[in-house]
């Protein structure tokens, strides 16, 4: 799912930074895409329950 995926980029970039396999533009820009990937997730599920909900509304 897009939460694991994004805590798997997080944990992967921090660790890359750290060892200094990646500059800090780098670390950033991953930061940032892990968010990105996270908020859609998050997005997608809201309008995934307020769709069960409307069906649910319309079937009662």
């Amino acid at each position: 799912s897009g939460k694991s995926l994004s805590g798997e980029l997080l944990s992967h970039a921090g660790k890359a930074f750290t060892n200094g396999e990646i500059d800090f533009l780098q670390y950033v820009q991953l930061l940032e895409n892990a968010r990105n990937i996270e908020i859609s997730y998050l997005e997608n599920l809201l309008k995934y329950d307020e769709t069960v909900l409307e069906a649910n509304f319309l079937m009662n």
